[in-house]
């Protein structure tokens, strides 16, 4: 076993881990468009919470209204398929599932709450 890399020095892990590409603005950017677009649509759409705090969305659809959990499958297919109608293109999924969370997170931070029926109804507050 003699003469086996007698002269090798140690390599800190991170000078051995590749380098990240970066990520193109342009993608980041229409990301953050499609992200805007989505949210949009849902501002007309009327937010509730269960009293524990599921978060649902009532939305018409044809001649009535449907209500929607707003962390379902259901609901991001609703979002893909208004965004498809109104600008006739897909959006992304990375784009539709940041839209969701960031309504689920907008409604229940900026709202009061009353009951309705044993549902939470948010109530915007007047200015």
């Amino acid at each position: 076993m003699k003469g086996l890399a007698t002269g090798w020095k140690e390599v800190p892990e991170r000078a051995v881990e590749p380098e990240k590409p970066p990520v193109p603005k342009q993608r980041e950017s229409k990301r953050t468009s499609q992200v805007d677009a989505l949210i949009k649509i849902a501002n007309g759409w009327e937010f509730f919470h269960t009293p524990d705090h599921r978060t649902y969305v009532g939305v018409a659809v044809n001649d009535h209204s449907e209500i929607i959990a707003v962390r379902s499958r259901q609901f991001r297919a609703f979002l893909k398929k208004t965004y498809h109608k109104n600008n006739s293109k897909s959006a992304s999924s990375a784009s539709i599932e940041e839209a969701s969370i960031f309504l689920k997170a907008r409604h229940c931070a900026a709202h009061k709450w009353s009951y309705i029926h044993g549902w939470q109804r948010m109530v915007t507050p007047s200015t």
